[in-house]
């Protein structure tokens, strides 16, 4: 059975994905939380392009919690009318009117040095490593 957990006030629940305690003494106690941003993950399901074409935001905000994207990955967002070359990186192009190029690490240096520099960088959230050629495998709606 799903936890779920309201950070605000009035605020939306949100669904807890995974707790993981890093510290415990008796003084001091630090963990971090997983949460599912519902929306992100469904669309994620359903392989709507939708998240691919920003840079993804938390949708929770807290006073008391810091949100972070402890693993990510910068993806390329380009135009097919561009015609990409000459770059060592893994390509997607399921979507319509554009295709997604995407590597385990991808500088800003490569990218401006190669003809991705005309590409939109989206910077999204994935597992521990991008393990597949289809971005809908890594990327993931799970947060901390």
């Amino acid at each position: 059975m799903p936890k779920y957990i309201q950070l605000q006030p009035n605020g939306g629940w949100v669904q807890i994905v995974n707790i993981h305690e890093l510290l415990s003494s008796p003084i001091n106690r630090l963990t971090t939380f997983q949460f599912r941003d519902e929306h992100f993950y469904d669309l994620l399901q359903d392989r709507s392009c939708e998240p691919f074409t920003n840079n993804y935001t938390p949708p929770l905000k807290s006073r008391f919690v810091p949100f972070r994207l402890p693993y990510n990955a910068s993806l390329f967002l380009c135009n097919k009318t561009l015609h990409v070359t000459n770059i060592n990186v893994s390509k997607y192009n399921g979507f319509r009117g554009y295709d997604i190029y995407h590597n385990h690490i991808i500088t800003d240096e490569d990218a401006s040095q190669s003809s991705l520099r005309a590409c939109e960088k989206v910077l999204l959230p994935i597992k521990d490593e991008l393990d597949a050629n289809d971005p809908f495998t890594f990327v993931t709606g799970d947060v901390c």
